[in-house]
């Protein structure tokens, strides 16, 4: 565990304590962060409703991590779906601001969130000495933003992570995109690509069709798979902030290596038709039940 402590930014929307699973990828990963001794600044948009909570709300419940709202500027009624006239007529109208005022795909929720967000990210900068910036998509215009921010901030590292499919997507009104808006939103992910440091997502798949389209190389060295926090891999050895972080752009840890070596063959990380041992999250709960400490689990490991 690093003795002194790390400062880092992490914009994600929907963090918890909002509802939804927007969340569940960077909250659990926050947590083992403030783990290892990093001072987490979580930057994300205010939550819907003051009642409904996400189920992770505990998982980010730590002193080293530190949570900002920030209020949202998307039009809420594009959130819903209109039931009679003049609801119909409301979300019309603001549609048809948001396609005026903005570029890309209308139905981003985190477009106009740069009013926001830009001064948040420059109070922070200017208050602790931010060694990374991390921003999860979707929705993707806050990583736009986060990327053009960090090109006046070049000490700063920039991890861009995407949860889902981009310029592909099958939702975010990404099918229907006149050829105009397509390449405008073209143009955001190419600001994305080109200014992070490091461009992670759970499955390959979404990076590689970056490549694709010729807006990467398919021998970048920026690509990380860096799967859900449920997989063994990440138990074993998540990333301490001061050889994962400085690990980058190919931050393989020891942990990793050793599982995929040795226990992936049988041990799946998906269900158990999909190897021939138990999978990965089962072995990881039955030994937590009996080492719920996570240093004694651990150290139960390493020895076994």
């Amino acid at each position: 565990m690093p003795t002194t402590e790390k400062h880092i930014i992490l914009v994600n929307y929907d963090f918890p304590p909002n509802k939804g699973i927007g969340g569940r990828r960077w909250g659990k990963l926050a947590k083992e962060f403030a783990e290892q001794n990093c001072i987490v600044h979580a930057v994300k948009a205010d939550a819907l409703s003051d009642t409904d909570k996400s189920v992770w709300s505990e998982e980010v419940n730590s002193r080293n991590i530190f949570v900002h709202s920030l209020p949202r500027v998307y039009p809420q009624i594009l959130l819903t779906q209109p039931s009679n006239f003049f609801e119909k007529l409301h979300y019309r109208k603001a549609l048809n601001t948001v396609k005026k005022n903005y570029k890309g795909t209308p139905y981003d929720i985190s477009l106009g969130w740069e009013k926001h967000l830009i001064p948040k990210l420059n109070e922070l900068a200017k208050k602790h000495p931010i060694e990374w910036v991390f921003a999860t998509g979707a929705p993707w215009d806050m990583l736009r933003v986060v990327a053009e921010w960090k090109k006046e901030h070049p000490s700063i590292k920039y991890w861009a992570d995407f949860r889902d499919p981009w310029l592909n997507a099958r939702n975010y009104g990404m099918p229907l995109l006149s050829p105009e808006k397509m390449k405008e939103e073209v143009q955001k992910a190419s600001s994305v690509l080109e200014h992070a440091t490091v461009l992670s997502s759970p499955a390959m798949q979404i990076l590689e069709h970056f490549t694709s389209l010729n807006l990467i190389s398919t021998k970048n060295k920026k690509f990380y798979h860096l799967k859900h926090f449920h997989s063994i891999t990440w138990v074993l050895g998540l990333v301490a902030c001061t050889s994962a972080l400085a690990a980058a752009p190919n931050p393989i840890h020891p942990g990793a290596a050793v599982f995929q070596a040795a226990c992936a063959s049988c041990h799946a990380l998906g269900d158990k038709t999909t190897g021939i041992a138990p999978p990965a999250f089962g072995m990881k709960n039955h030994v937590m039940k009996a080492y719920p400490e996570r240093e004694a689990f651990i150290a139960h490991i390493v020895q076994w």
